[in-house]
């Protein structure tokens, strides 16, 4: 197999497996073709559901006539919203389930007398091997360069050799991002971030092996526009070798050593753009 071969089945290698992480997080609609409504029994939804930290629950019902409050299990069993963590009322609600805890949601007014009101559970990820490919150097290689994916969530994570990049996607000049601290994060504040992009199409590196918090700085990080992951470092790998002969006659074949940096980097970044545009 080519090398030029080689990069392009890489490429639909990578594309499946990101494939793969966008429908492990699911969006879960409330109620199904019935929606957000009185009458309907939400407790026999949810036990048909199971829920993972990173899905998705949406509410979809008419506009100005209902609502939905997060509140915690004494506002679910008596139908009150007094210190609601957050509250929706576009019709059509996107609500991320980022901790692996039991949700209670309940309609503010009045209407969960009537039976709207859900409570779900949230359990943590399965812990699931890290996927590898190899790539082939040449025909003649003694040993492949080891190509490491990481599942991300919400966002497209690259994790190539050294480095990682993320990607935020958004209509530009409507949405924006801020690298802030866990503070920042937890009271959706940007005061002292650490960056900020606003193009639409941001590209960011993690280049340290610590926790990142990312959030919308235009007020939607309370609807959900926030996100934290977790860089951990690489495993170490032996250095691979190659052995590339001088010519048809040399006695023994000068070894050749190809150390982590620049040239793993850039072949990372052209495999990043060259999925992008896949992507696209």
């Amino acid at each position: 197999m080519t090398m030029s071969s080689s990069a392009h089945l890489l490429i639909f290698f990578i594309f499946l497996i990101s494939t793969a992480s966008t429908i492990l997080a699911t969006d879960h609609i409330v109620g199904a073709n019935r929606g957000w409504n009185p009458g309907i029994n939400y407790t026999l939804w949810a036990n048909n559901h199971t829920f993972y930290v990173g899905d998705l629950i949406s509410f979809r019902y008419q506009k100005n006539q209902y609502n939905v409050f997060e509140v915690n299990q004494s506002g679910y069993d008596n139908c009150t919203t007094e210190g609601a963590f957050g509250n929706w009322s576009s019709g059509k609600d996107f609500i991320p389930l980022n901790d692996a805890k039991r949700y209670y949601f309940i309609c503010g007014n009045g209407q969960c007398y009537n039976g709207m009101k859900v409570s779900v559970v949230v359990h943590p990820l399965p812990i699931e091997p890290t996927p590898h490919i190899s790539l082939p150097l040449s025909s003649h290689s003694a040993a492949p360069m080891p190509v490491v994916l990481h599942r991300g969530w919400g966002f497209r994570l690259l994790i190539n050799v050294e480095f990682v990049t993320t990607a935020f996607r958004y209509q530009k000049n409507q949405y924006n991002v801020f690298e802030v601290n866990q503070s920042g994060y937890d009271n959706c504040t940007t005061e002292g971030a650490f960056g900020n992009w606003s193009s639409g199409k941001d590209f960011i590196p993690l280049n340290d092996a610590k926790r990142y918090y990312f959030i919308c700085g235009n007020g939607q990080c309370y609807n959900g526009m926030k996100v934290s992951v977790v860089v951990h470092p690489l495993p170490i790998e032996p250095t691979p070798h190659i052995s590339l002969p001088l010519s048809s006659h040399s006695a023994a074949p000068m070894p050749v050593v190809l150390h982590r940096g620049w040239g793993f980097r850039l072949l990372s970044l052209l495999l990043f753009f060259c999925f992008d545009l896949v992507w696209i």
